[in-house]
């Protein structure tokens, strides 16, 4: 039995979107932990799909916590740029279009 409705997506495509931002402890701008800043996203359909489009599964190593997860590629700008504090930042939006044929069977 289903607890909640579910939306139905009919469109030939559509777009999520994820905005990361930056952390800021009990709300406090004194208080910024810029190493808790997101510098990865990633999205899954049911058990792993190619939503983004580049011909396989990003992450397929069983046991792994990412495992039949994507990657973001319509936009990827985490707010710790490659992964490192010190690196240029990005805006943390993390955006994937979505053509329904990737998500049947």
């Amino acid at each position: 039995m289903r607890q909640s409705d579910i939306s139905v997506i009919r469109a030939d495509s559509f777009e999520l979107r994820l905005r990361t931002t930056p952390v800021r402890l009990l709300g406090s701008n004194n208080l910024r932990d810029v190493d808790a800043d997101g510098d990865e996203a990633l999205l899954r359909v049911d058990d792993g799909v190619d939503v983004n489009g580049n011909g396989a599964v990003d992450f397929r190593t069983p046991g792994t916590t990412e495992y039949g997860f994507e990657r973001f590629v319509t936009k990827h700008s985490p707010l710790i740029g490659d992964h490192n504090v010190n690196a240029p930042r990005g805006d943390g939006e993390f955006r994937q279009v979505i053509a329904r044929s990737s998500t049947q069977s």
